[in-house]
């Protein structure tokens, strides 16, 4: 179908941009972006305004190296040698086919933790650590995960300068995704941003996103909805590919395991079931083929 097909009958009409569905009838989505203001004046007001609207919303307890979190778990050293070598190079490895990497067990924390520390100048892009007894509740919820990912990549020295001024133009321009589902956050903070980069650009984009105590998540519908999302965008084929890691940790709950069992999961999902010793060398089952 032509895309002027949509607006049969339609009389001065200008559009700039988006992305229009068809569903039939007389009901018609569409989802206008408009890009960045290239008047400096008018981008920094953007970039400005729509970061301190996403700070309000983000949970900056959640990060990995947040003080309220001090002194966070960490691995002993010589402890856990085995799998964070096995982590280390899947984080690293260009060529690695699975994008998802579900960490269970004794431990769990520990190892997000140093894992997140190794490559926080490296290949971090964003965090956050779960957890049912924080006081202010914000981290044992969905509610503000995603407007935290995102001000986590407004902000981060690795990809700010790339995603920045993208990130904070959607909040300034449509303020209320901020209270949109987390589908459509996710879409429009963290999935429009990352498509509108060069492959260079995409290239020296930090990647691993460390999700930490997923099981810590009160609502348990929610633990199944966040990682529905994250399989559905890293099984499309869509070009380019969203380029980030996913490091999931928690413990083996039923819903949680059964989740990871979807087909789509089968080719980008490694695990790893942590066993009850801290022994290193010797407590890790990897379990990658299990499903």
């Amino acid at each position: 179908m032509s895309k002027l097909a949509f607006f049969a009958g339609a009389n001065q009409a200008t559009i700039n941009g988006g992305s229009f569905t068809n569903v039939g009838g007389n009901i018609n989505h569409y989802n206008i972006r408009v890009d960045p203001p290239d008047n400096l004046e008018e981008l920094e007001h953007s970039i400005s305004k729509g970061l301190k609207t996403l700070r309000q919303k983000a949970v900056h307890s959640a990060s990995h190296s947040a003080e309220q979190r001090f002194p966070p778990p960490k691995c002993h050293p010589g402890t856990r040698a085995h799998v964070l070598k096995t982590l280390r190079r899947w984080v690293r490895s260009k060529s690695q086919p699975t994008s998802v990497y579900w960490l269970s067990g004794v431990g769990k924390s520990a190892i997000a933790q140093t894992i997140s520390e190794s490559f926080s100048n490296s290949g971090l892009a964003a965090s956050f650590f779960f957890s049912r007894t924080d006081p202010s509740g914000l981290r044992s919820t969905l509610s503000h995960f995603f407007t935290t990912i995102a001000y986590q990549l407004a902000i981060s020295p690795s990809s700010s300068p790339i995603l920045k001024k993208l990130i904070t133009h959607v909040v300034y321009s449509r303020p209320d995704i901020i209270q949109a589902s987390l589908e459509a956050q996710f879409q429009e903070l963290i999935v429009w941003p990352c498509s509108q980069l060069s492959t260079e650009q995409l290239n020296i984009l930090p990647w691993l996103i460390v999700i930490d105590g997923l099981d810590e998540c009160v609502d348990i519908a929610s633990q199944e909805r966040l990682l529905s999302i994250i399989r559905q965008a890293k099984s499309a084929e869509v070009q380019p590919p969203l380029p980030f890691k996913f490091l999931i940790s928690s413990w083996p709950e039923p819903r949680i395991q059964n989740a990871f069992t979807h087909k789509e999961f089968h080719h980008i999902l490694d695990c790893t079931e942590l066993g009850d010793s801290f022994q290193s060398g010797v407590d890790i089952a990897n379990v990658s083929n299990r499903f």
